[in-house]
């Protein structure tokens, strides 16, 4: 059970490596002269560095920036686009066309990826010791929650502005430079790609760093007694996301699939996670009341039905 869990966590985070590093790179080809190849190799290296730090501290300030790089770009390409804000609020409604279901998986998986549940719980036990501070990281965690809800909503409304409003198929950088730019001018072009390559640059550190603490964590190794095998997980994963990025696939095609795999992997999390969270052994006075469980089970329910209809629509 053990060897399984390890190659599901290790293998999941290596496949969603690898649409990361694709999609930084797509980023930075959009705005730039020079291949997409060339640049997930300079994303690999750069994660390399990042992942090798041995101060969790320079890491988190790494993430930090990148994330506000993310955060500013999309919002400003929004800005500039102006889309019709009556379509955003009809788009808030839901609506599930059945050709659509694996692109609706596919961005739950990116934003409620499964194993952020993995590092969330690692970096708490890193910056905060006592319970008294759990107010504190619930602060933290609404906010991150709720700007990666905003980043998410940025996203789509200028992907559903720039691109599919205007009937356009693209899979690569090339063709959305090639839209955005006669359209919005080269300012939200070189924004929307900045944002694309630090949406893609933070999760290729955090794919790698994740799969190493929840492994790590099921081994029962603390990273500081055997960093050797710590880096040995996070290397396995940047090195599998690395080598698939640079197979000649359809990068927009790699990082959808990836983001599906992700949402099909995340209801085994949700379902784990409630399970822990219900357990007075390991959460004392600090387990689940009835709201947070009957939340927690409708979300779980959400994405099980979403992934097994998926499952269900590729073997018919």
């Amino acid at each position: 059970l053990i060897i399984l869990t390890l190659s599901s966590i290790t293998l999941g985070c290596a496949a969603y490596e690898a649409g990361n590093i694709v999609g930084g790179a797509m980023g930075l080809n959009l705005i730039t002269p020079f291949s997409q190849k060339l640049w997930v190799i300079v994303i690999s290296a750069a994660a390399f560095f990042t992942l090798n730090q041995k101060k969790y501290q320079l890491v988190e300030k790494i993430l930090i920036s990148l994330v506000g790089v993310m955060s500013v770009s999309f919002i400003l390409t929004v800005i500039i686009i102006k889309p019709d804000l009556t379509k955003i609020f009809q788009g808030f409604l839901p609506s599930f066309p059945s050709s659509s279901l694996p692109l609706i998986l596919a961005l739950i998986g990116t934003t409620i990826v499964p194993y952020n549940l993995f590092l969330h719980s690692s970096a708490v036990q890193k910056k905060w010791k006592s319970v008294s501070d759990l107010s504190l990281v619930k602060k933290d965690l609404i906010l991150s929650i709720a700007l990666g809800g905003i980043i998410s909503s940025a996203i789509v409304i200028t992907s559903a502005s720039a691109f599919f409003e205007q009937g356009k198929t693209l899979e690569s950088g090339i063709q959305m430079a090639g839209q955005l730019k006669p359209l919005f001018g080269s300012v939200a072009q070189i924004l929307f790609g900045l944002g694309f390559f630090a949406a893609g640059m933070t999760s290729a550190i955090t794919a790698p760093y994740a799969a190493a603490f929840a492994s790590t964590g099921i081994l029962g190794i603390a990273r500081d007694q055997k960093p050797q095998i710590f880096r040995l997980f996070w290397l396995i994963v940047l090195g599998v996301g690395l080598f698939v990025s640079l197979l000649n696939l359809k990068p927009l095609g790699v990082i959808v699939v990836a983001q599906m795999t992700n949402g099909l992997i995340l209801p085994v999390a949700t379902i784990s996670l409630l399970i822990v969270l219900n357990n007075s052994q390991y959460m004392g006075r600090l387990k689940n009341n009835l709201a947070q469980n009957i939340i927690g089970t409708l979300v779980t329910l959400v994405v099980t039905i979403l992934g097994v209809w998926n499952i269900i629509r590729l073997f018919l």
